[in-house]
């Protein structure tokens, strides 16, 4: 009742912001219509903007159903690389039937059956392609510290869908700095996503990195702002390999990341973790009935409804975002949909303090600073650095020393002791003294 609440009272303020963004969407329509009618432009609008007559469409459809059946049979396969070889030569098959300009419409009705046909199969059977029932997740496995060499690691799976993730702690120095419409700031805490072909058994050019993994990777360290330490005066890098992908592979960034984070020692208020929830609609005399899918898979992600992905903690929320294909859900199904999500963040949480209950003691990120009087600054240096390198030889620490006479002590290793960075503290003073 409480999310319910909440929810309605947010509701009028998004509606605004539909409004707000709908009055300018017009404004730029209108500039580009007006741009159009002054550029010399040739294209077919028969083409490219008409709507299939009844007649073509119904033909599409008779040659196009016995395809939408084996294609929806090859996603029962339990091998994932068959699954995705399979389905991709049955579209295939049936797109070189056409020629190059009505292949695009071809493929638009192939798909727009493909949708109605797999959430008529799901309803029918009342389970879904992996025999799993609509509210129940995948069998989850996970392991903390999967790369003792790092500073934090873990290996999280959630099916198909694996997550390698890998955390470095550093000194807040090693800050990036990021240009931005806003200017140049230091960012210390970032959270890097890599979906590479092999994680859906392709191959394909590896160049910039696609909107698709910075919104990702975004979303992911989102997720965790709310439960960082308020004052992080260290720098915090965090990169999650995608291995394998069928669905929700953001989510398992979270998780993966939540493990690796306590692994590092970074103290975290709590775990995050997060699930995507699916939706499959189906219109009978004109009534719409529909199905929330827990934890979705990739074939569900492309031919359901509905895409919510939610972050949290045993006690918030830290981060959601919805993609839709249909014309806009109600508010009962986005409250309902949050509450099976949590239900089972609940359950996933569980199992990740069970795995590690709280952040190790690393020395990661440790950093002491001592400031001295600027002109003492050649001093603490020495003729051709030898003081400022004799310090880091003898005591294993990373010593940066600024113009304005402050000194930052940072651990050179895990092997570095606290009490090695207090020797170095008082020698500074000793000497700038």
């Amino acid at each position: 009742s409480l999310l319910k609440s909440a929810l309605s009272n947010s509701a009028s303020k998004i509606v605004k912001l539909q409004e707000d963004g709908a009055k300018i969407a017009k404004e730029i329509i209108a500039l580009q219509k007006k741009t159009l009618a002054n550029v010399c432009h040739e294209y077919d609008k028969k083409k490219y903007l008409h709507a299939s007559s009844a007649s073509v469409r119904s033909k599409i459809s008779a040659k196009a159903q016995d395809y939408v059946d084996a294609y929806l049979d090859a996603c029962t396969f339990n091998n994932l690389q068959k699954q995705r070889l399979e389905t991709n030569r049955i579209k295939n098959d049936f797109l070189s039937g056409y020629q190059e300009d009505s292949k695009i419409e071809a493929s638009h009705i192939f798909y727009d059956l493909l949708e109605h046909a797999f959430a008529d199969r799901l309803f029918a059977n009342k389970k879904r392609f992996d025999g799993r029932k609509f509210d129940t997740i995948r069998e989850i496995t996970m392991k903390a510290g999967f790369i003792p060499s790092l500073h934090g690691s873990a290996l999280f799976t959630r099916g198909d869908t694996q997550a390698l993730v890998s955390v470095t702690v550093a000194p807040y120095m090693d800050s990036q700095s990021v240009e931005s419409l806003h200017g140049v700031h230091k960012e210390n805490f970032l959270l890097h996503y890599n979906f590479l072909p092999y994680a859906v058994s392709e191959i394909g050019k590896i160049g910039a990195v696609s909107r698709r993994e910075i919104g990702h990777g975004e979303l992911a360290r989102k997720a965790f702002l709310s439960q960082l330490p308020k004052n992080l005066d260290c720098a915090i890098r965090i990169v999650s390999e995608i291995t394998s992908s069928n669905g929700s592979s953001s989510m398992a960034t979270v998780c993966g990341s939540s493990l690796a984070l306590f692994d590092a020692g970074v103290q975290l208020s709590a775990h995050v973790a997060g699930i995507s929830i699916g939706l499959i609609e189906k219109t009978d005399r004109k009534k719409t009935k529909y199905q929330l899918l827990a934890d979705i898979t990739g074939i569900e992600d492309e031919l359901g409804k509905m895409d919510f992905k939610i972050a949290a903690t045993k006690n918030e929320i830290t981060a959601m975002q919805l993609d839709i294909k249909n014309d806009g859900i109600t508010h009962e199904i986005l409250v309902e949909a949050l509450n099976l999500g949590i239900k089972h963040i609940k359950k996933i949480l569980a199992n990740m303090y069970k795995e590690i209950k709280a952040p190790r003691e690393t020395n990661h990120g440790l950093q002491e600073v001592v400031k001295i009087d600027p002109s003492k600054v050649r001093m603490v240096i020495g003729k051709g650095g030898s003081i400022v390198n004799g310090l880091t030889s003898e005591f294993n620490v990373k010593i940066d020393i600024d113009r304005s006479g402050r000194i930052t002590i940072t651990p050179n290793s895990s092997q570095t002791k606290r009490a090695d960075i207090q020797k170095v503290i008082d020698k500074i003073k000793k000497i700038a003294s």
